[in-house]
């Protein structure tokens, strides 16, 4: 079965919520001996929190994210396809939804219509595309035969589960208790400021690292790198704030914005989250079999990005 690709505005919006199609996924504590950035390390007198340290306190507060429900106003800025010099904006609004380890749902609506639901379940992502009446369509694949050539058809720099890192929804990969010693030097510096943690740990493709308030080691900047150390993704995360919590308490806190940049394609997503709660979804919002029956997508327009594998082996 061949594949299709998303228009050009579903591509940029791709590039920044597609976090919201998959669960993060915890890596084992496979960190690479990186050089502290910009050598700041040495600069400081006062000792950099060890990797131990500080993934506990930033894990205490992810690991709370395991279920949320929020809406969301995303607005990409791109250069217009007729004049690269000149940048347009769309904008649209939706409604994100969380369910870990593995269940994560993103409708996207504009003028009170649906026409993109990105999701996740525990072996799948998808996306369906529901803008022409006449031709809606979904793209599947499988979160373990993702490769760099799917995540090209969906128009996604990186290894899409790593999308929603850039949120600053994942926490980061523990400490391998299975080995003796510490963690290898050079994963956490401080930065030029003296007033931010930067950690480096291994992504699927290259390197996460995440630049973390000194205090309360919350996630402020994320970038991914490839494997020379360019920067192929980066979000700035702000306006923190507590997710309310089911019963009316106070639970974690998460960046209520993140400011998405792909400098390949001069392309600027921010993603505003509203009315962030700690409350149980909506189990049929993961259910792509029915989610594909309730949208009237035709059993032929349902597409498998993993088809490429097969052919590969063939």
């Amino acid at each position: 079965m061949g594949t299709r690709r998303p228009s050009a505005f579903a591509i940029g919006l791709a590039a920044a919520i597609g976090a919201a199609m998959l669960a993060g996924c915890e890596n084992g504590d496979r960190r690479p001996a990186i050089d502290p950035p910009n050598g700041t390390q040495a600069q400081n007198a006062e000792p950099v929190p060890t990797y131990s340290d500080v993934v506990e306190t930033v894990n205490a507060n992810a690991d709370r994210l395991d279920q949320l429900r929020a809406s969301v106003v995303i607005t990409v800025r791109r250069p217009d396809p007729e004049d690269p010099d000149e940048l347009v904006q769309d904008q649209a609004e939706g409604t994100f939804q969380l369910d870990r380890p593995s269940n994560v749902a993103l409708s996207v609506r504009r003028l009170g219509e649906t026409f993109f639901w990105l999701g996740s379940d525990a072996d799948r992502y998808w996306w369906l595309d529901l803008r022409d009446k006449d031709d809606k369509y979904a793209l599947v694949g499988r979160h373990d035969l993702a490769t760099p050539e799917i995540a090209g058809d969906l128009g996604l720099p990186v290894h899409p589960l790593e999308l929603l890192d850039l949120m600053g929804l994942t926490g980061l990969p523990p400490v391998d208790t299975t080995t003796v010693g510490p963690p290898r030097e050079g994963n956490v510096a401080w930065g030029d400021d003296r007033q931010t943690v930067v950690v480096d740990v291994p992504s699927r493709w290259g390197t996460r690292r995440v630049t973390l308030e000194g205090g309360s080691l919350l996630p402020i900047r994320v970038e991914l790198l490839d494997e020379a150390g360019a920067v192929i993704l980066s979000s700035e995360l702000s306006e923190h704030e507590f997710v309310r919590e089911r019963r009316g308490g106070i639970g974690p806190k998460l960046a209520s914005r993140a400011s998405v940049m792909n400098p390949a394609e001069n392309t600027r997503i921010s993603i505003k989250l509203f009315n962030a709660e700690g409350r149980e979804p909506t189990a049929a919002a993961f259910d792509l079999p029915r989610l594909v029956r309730a949208n009237r997508i035709a059993a032929d327009q349902v597409y498998d990005l993993d088809s490429r594998v097969g052919e590969a082996g063939e």
